[in-house]
């Protein structure tokens, strides 16, 4: 089946879901605070005020906040994104109006989160989310593995750890290294990361997945 191969390959590695309490902090303070759980319809709904500006990327996906977009290779600087100041930014609640009428009219083609083909081979550009920044992925199709275009990377901030979300589909969560042997092998190796579910993990990682089911799709954020 599908993902029997996440439980069968001993370098994967998982992370129980649990709740916790009390005050969040920033994400690199996040000692005996809960570091995976469950992400709820309502919690995706309201993470953005209506007023919050969102910059439609040239891939589809969506950024809120600063972005620098940097070669694996040489670590340069390739491309710069900043929600906040950019023209062509727009804000969450029309977003929000275009998808619910978008998907009350061809539930099928979501139009702006409509699917791209993920890259077969891992990705080699890296972005670096200033704090507070975040990016959603538009949905995923193909078949096989499925690598997410881009690494992620926490900067300007007191930490390295991001929160990943997978929604709609288990995916898994790895650094450039894990990412390539998973191809080369067709075993997972790295992070799994549940349905509906969120995990803060430290360093530079990607997302993918075997088989995307429709609807998947990804959201990374340096956030609390």
């Amino acid at each position: 089946m599908k993902w029997n191969k996440l439980l069968l390959v001993a370098t994967l590695i998982t992370v129980g879901l649990f709740i916790g309490t009390g005050n969040e902090t920033h994400a690199a303070e996040r000692k005996d605070k809960p570091l995976s759980g469950s992400v709820t319809e309502q919690e995706i709904q309201n993470r953005y005020s209506d007023n919050a500006k969102i910059l439609i990327l040239p891939e589809g996906g969506f950024l809120h906040g600063e972005m620098i977009e940097t070669s694996i290779k040489t670590g340069k600087v390739v491309a710069s994104y900043n929600s906040e100041t950019d023209p062509n930014a727009i804000i969450w609640g029309e977003i929000k109006d275009k998808l619910t009428d978008q998907l009350s009219k061809n539930p099928n083609n979501p139009g702006l989160l409509a699917g791209q083909l993920r890259g077969a081979t891992p990705p080699s550009t890296v972005r670096g989310l200033a704090y507070g920044a975040s990016y959603s992925s538009n949905l995923f199709s193909g078949s096989g593995w499925r690598f997410a275009g881009y690494l992620f990377k926490a900067i300007n901030s007191v930490g390295p750890l991001l929160r990943w979300e997978s929604h709609n589909d288990n995916g898994v969560i790895g650094t450039e290294t894990q990412a390539w042997n998973t191809l080369d092998s067709g075993y997972a190796e790295g992070t799994l990361i549940n349905k509906n579910a969120y995990l803060y993990l430290n360093g530079t990682k990607c997302y993918y997945n075997h088989n995307p089911q429709n609807g998947t799709y990804y959201w990374v954020g340096n956030v609390d």
